[in-house]
């Protein structure tokens, strides 16, 4: 092999390395989101209006930022990440219901607009799981991230109490 090849050859590795790390990372970051999904649904549940609200989510979220996943957890929200990224999962809308839930979700950003900044609202429920969730809260403005994935998670519930106006 002459040196060009070589450097090619050496090239494509380090590309697919890169992609492969890439992947692992954006993976992890959709395992933590699912996660934080169950837990926002658990609090929703255990609310007066067993709805799942932006509340909880952002509840969800700062929980998991806070609380690493058990090994069960884990498991359970890689292989979520991995169906989605490997589009193993089938839409759940056909192309009249995705321009719907679009049209509605505009509406949802013209009505923002118009909408006062607010506190969280948590449950008053007093198992260990929403228990956890209103200590994370409070907790939340103090707690430092130090690896950028961490920094990335704390970034997405800013970004998103910023555009749903909540205060934690």
């Amino acid at each position: 092999m002459n040196l060009i090849n070589v450097f090619f050859k050496n090239n494509l590795i380090m590309d697919q390395r890169i992609e492969n790390v890439q992947m692992n990372i954006l993976k992890c970051f959709i395992a933590q989101m699912d996660s934080a999904m169950k837990i926002a649904g658990i609090v929703a549940d255990h609310g007066e209006t067993k709805i799942l609200d932006g509340d909880n989510v952002v509840a969800g979220l700062v929980y998991r930022l806070m609380n690493p996943m058990s090994d069960e957890e884990m498991y359970s929200s890689l292989n979520k990440a991995n169906e989605i990224m490997n589009n193993d999962t089938e839409s759940d809308y056909d192309s009249e219901e995705e321009e719907e839930f679009l049209e509605e979700g505009n509406k949802y950003d013209d009505e923002l607009k118009d909408k006062s900044w607010r506190k969280i609202k948590t449950n008053n429920c007093n198992c260990d799981v929403c228990k956890r969730v209103r200590e994370c809260l409070q907790g939340y403005h103090s707690y430092e991230t130090y690896e950028p994935l961490t920094t990335k998670f704390k970034d997405a519930i800013k970004s998103t109490c910023e555009t749903h106006k909540i205060i934690i």
